[in-house]
């Protein structure tokens, strides 16, 4: 499939960038497999077995996408950090790939922290956000990520948000939430990309649905 991929985009400009997967290379090799055996004693892969097929699919990506040449020689990798989740990627077990191209490789990860606030489907039953310790946890997350930043491997946190709910409501503090996470993105030299289904950005309308919220991003909109 990336050889196709990759062939097909072969001559587009650096606009065009590849991602190796998205939140399937960790836990989700095997999460299905009780489903499929009738084997009570089955267990769970491994850890350091999902690390080294995580690595493997990574190095593989690199290799298949350099292979087809013309500006996939030197364009821009996205790799998938280890079921994306920033404590995974951090931990020493998962390798970037090796690359023929020089700083051409990133790094991509999530953050929906904590899931009982972001993630929540009911506004009003989520769980509060915005004390000390809420943004001391943010800052320590986030931090985590200059261990590739300082190694010359750009990050991406290609999904985050507190997301509206199931009625497109949304929360408390949200503001608050995506400011300090703006911030702390420009402190630690990491992009991001808000995860939206139509819940922030009404794609009928073209606008956003919350006034705070597209000031915030208007104000951060700036032109290269």
């Amino acid at each position: 499939m990336w050889k196709q991929i990759a062939e097909y985009f072969r001559d587009y400009s650096d606009y065009v960038i590849f991602k190796s997967a998205n939140e399937e290379l960790g836990a989700r090799f095997d999460e299905d497999s009780k489903l499929y055996c009738s084997d009570s004693t089955v267990s769970a892969m491994p850890d350091f077995l999902r690390y080294t097929l995580c690595n493997q699919v990574n190095q593989a990506f690199v290799d298949t996408v350099r292979a087809t040449g013309g500006n996939n020689a030197q364009r821009f990798l996205l790799i998938a950090g280890y079921g994306t989740n920033i404590d995974s990627t951090c931990d020493n077990r998962f390798i970037m790939p090796r690359d023929s191209a020089q700083k051409k490789l990133l790094v991509s990860v999530h953050y929906y922290d904590p899931w009982s606030y972001c993630g929540a489907t009911d506004a009003t039953g989520a769980t509060a956000w915005g004390i000390q310790s809420d943004y001391e946890y943010m800052d320590a997350q986030l931090a985590k990520m200059t261990k590739f930043v300082k190694r010359g491997v750009g990050v991406v946190i290609g999904e985050y948000g507190a997301l509206p709910d199931d009625k497109g409501r949304i929360k408390a503090n949200s503001l608050a939430y995506h400011t300090r996470f703006l911030d702390l993105g420009d402190y630690y030299d990491l992009t991001s990309c808000l995860w939206d289904t139509s819940g922030f950005f009404v794609r009928r309308t073209l606008t956003m649905s919350d006034a705070d919220l597209a000031e915030l991003y208007a104000s951060r909109n700036v032109a290269s």
